[in-house]
């Protein structure tokens, strides 16, 4: 019986993990740099998982966190982190939600919220795109790009073909 099964148990703990490694854990280089100095603005136990929780003696607002702290956070020159959604909770702090955009246009998956309290940050998540330098030069033109994605709509087996 245990060798009808044991072909099975492998199996099974092959695909777990397999899975496991296969998520995302997005750590930021910051929390891997000892000499960040976003190290001296957070608490002992400030860098978790994205996290980061800043001394209640540190008070900053997010337009300074975000000069003061951007190479560190991975952005470069052609970056800009955009105020999209602004939230107020129960106990009144605010969570502004960011979004990266290099060289004028959005970064997919990258979002950053900054939590106010009192109105000063007292912690910062999310994920940047570190560094990036890619080319955002369009190949083709727009018209060029819309004529293909009509052609490819067209062969498609949609039915809402008429709408066009």
């Amino acid at each position: 019986m245990k060798k009808k099964y044991l072909p099975l148990i492998l199996l099974t703990a092959s695909l777990a993990s397999t899975l496991a490694s296969g998520q995302v854990n997005h750590v930021p280089s910051y929390e891997m740099n000892p000499r960040s100095s976003l190290l001296k603005i957070a608490v002992d136990d400030g860098f978790k998982n994205g996290w980061l929780r800043i001394k209640d003696s540190v008070s900053i607002t997010p337009a300074i966190f975000i000069s003061r702290y951007s190479t560190e956070l991975g952005l470069t020159n052609s970056d800009v982190l955009t105020p999209v959604d602004t939230v107020v909770d129960l106990q009144k702090n605010v969570h502004i939600k960011y979004k990266q955009y290099h060289k004028g246009i959005p970064v997919m998956g990258a979002d950053y919220t900054i939590h106010l309290k009192n109105g000063r940050v007292y912690q910062v998540n999310g994920k940047i795109a570190e560094s990036l330098n890619i080319d955002t030069k369009p190949v083709i033109s727009k018209n060029s790009a819309f004529q293909a994605s009509v052609a490819s709509y067209m062969k498609s087996g949609s039915q809402h073909k008429r709408s066009l």
